[in-house]
């Protein structure tokens, strides 16, 4: 008696180019499209114990399946793009729960959505170290999100730019986080536009202003300076050079150690730990000022075979060694410190 309950459905995935919710004649069905079919409420309710129904198909290229002789009653719909759509999006909630009384199909349609183009463009300080500087901007991920908690994302390209898509006729608003470090600073985020009339999206980031400590400046005297009594020292003359010559002390020796040289060469089968690279000595100069305010004391290494300067905090015969001075220097605020093996 229960095989007399049993029907066929038919469900349609298509490209609702124009928006009305019916599939016309030049509007294609989507291809591999997951639709997994869930008994939730049998219709005939002594059998609800003992009837289990979880059915999984995937559309064919008409954009179709069909699900036959499944009992009558109501369904969980769940629908699954497994491919990249695109500008088309299942936006529409009404098919996600559906009862089954008859032989039917039933017509999901895909959205045509419109497009959302802009650009992350990042400002730094003119006087910016090389590598300070921030060149490339892919990977970023920027978000629309509207009103109804709906979200769309897509990736920035390696210049900033990026393409998203996401459905029309509704206002969003586009965010991004900054991934840039706490010296800089998005100048507006949470971005809106309205499509499908968007206009082009910039988020500007900036590079915070250095903090620059300048000394009290100590008044001028204005006070009129005596002229400094000399103090006459005892002494002796001499009759002549030759004389004061033949008293004279012989000349000290002095064991000073010289201060060792700012710049040093690269020695073959070590690990140095760098915080920078560059070929302009004077930059180099300025890197190893700058880390010295910060309190971490670097050196210049020249290459034998090269014009790339390293700025290194120091070096050791041991890659776990020098690995360990990166974790130190990380834990006080340098970020960027790297080793570079010496051949």
């Amino acid at each position: 008696k229960w095989q007399k309950d049993l029907r066929r459905i038919k469900i349609v995935f298509f490209q609702d180019n124009n928006g009305n919710g019916e599939q016309d004649n030049f509007e294609e069905g989507i291809p591999n499209v997951k639709a997994r079919l869930l008994l939730v409420n049998s219709a005939d309710q002594s059998r609800n114990n003992n009837l289990h129904v979880d059915l999984t198909l995937l559309s064919n290229d008409k954009g179709s399946v069909v699900f036959s002789r499944i009992p009558m009653g109501f369904y969980d719909l769940t629908i699954t793009p497994l491919q990249d759509q695109k500008e088309y999006f299942y936006v529409s909630k009404t098919a996600e729960n559906i009862e089954v009384t008859k032989t039917d199909v039933m017509y999901v349609p895909f959205q045509k959505a419109s497009k959302i183009k802009g650009e992350i463009e990042i400002s730094q300080r003119k006087y910016s170290l090389d590598s300070e500087k921030i060149r490339d901007l892919a990977n970023i991920k920027v978000t629309a999100y509207n009103q109804e908690g709906n979200t769309y994302s897509a990736f920035t390209q390696q210049d900033g730019s990026f393409v998203l898509y996401a459905p029309a006729n509704n206002v969003y608003f586009l965010r991004i986080s900054n991934v840039f470090g706490e010296n800089f600073r998005i100048l507006r985020n949470d971005l809106r536009v309205e499509l499908p009339d968007a206009e082009y999206v910039v988020f500007k980031i900036v590079e915070k202003n250095r903090r620059i400590n300048f000394k009290q400046a100590k008044p001028k005297d204005t006070e009129e300076k005596q002229p400094q009594k000399l103090k006459i020292l005892p002494g002796k003359i001499y009759k002549n050079e030759q004389e004061r010559l033949d008293e004279q002390s012989p000349i000290p020796e002095f064991n000073i150690k010289t201060k060792p040289a700012e710049e040093v060469v690269v020695e073959p089968g070590k690990f140095y730990v760098y915080v920078s690279k560059t070929k302009d000595y004077s930059a180099a100069r300025g890197i190893v000022k700058l880390m010295r305010e910060n309190g971490v004391l670097c050196r210049i290494a020249s290459q034998k075979d090269s014009d790339e300067l390293l700025i290194f905090t120091n070096f050791y015969s041991n890659k776990n060694e020098a690995k360990e001075e990166i974790k130190k220097l990380k834990a006080s605020g340098i970020k960027k410190a790297d080793i570079y093996e010496s051949k």
